[in-house]
């Protein structure tokens, strides 16, 4: 399984799909974090419902990645999965975009001119 990651100034858009799983999306922000990536966007535009142990693992790799100093935001959370965030008040926690250019520039400027890679992968097994 791979989640499909790419850089956009400086920061790392992760693609999420219903078919990754909460083990590949604990391992690919511990993996990003030991890289040094710490301003992550998770788009959300594959996923048609989110499971009470899916919200769980949004809200402990957003703690993680506060631990390191980070920052963690949604985006294309619509129908759905933003129905249920809101319900539960995680729409409050997290920071949720609509269009990725906002998100992207929601951030502080990049330290790192060179960080845009959009062939960066991460491989789960």
């Amino acid at each position: 399984m791979n989640l499909n990651c790419r850089e956009r100034a400086g920061v790392t858009i992760v693609r999420l799909s219903d078919r990754a799983t909460s083990l590949a999306l604990d391992v690919a922000a511990k993996d990003l974090i030991a890289r040094g990536r710490r301003r992550l966007v998770l788009d959300l535009a594959g996923i048609s419902s989110l499971s009470d142990g899916d919200m769980g693992d949004l809200v402990s790799g957003l703690a993680a990645v506060d631990r390191a100093g980070g920052r963690m935001k949604l985006l294309h959370a619509a129908g759905g999965v933003r129905s249920l965030l809101d319900q539960t008040g995680l729409s409050r926690v997290f920071e949720i975009y609509d269009d990725e250019d906002t998100a992207v520039r929601s951030f502080a400027p990049a330290t790192d001119p060179s960080a845009d890679n959009p062939h960066s992968e991460v491989f789960i097994g």
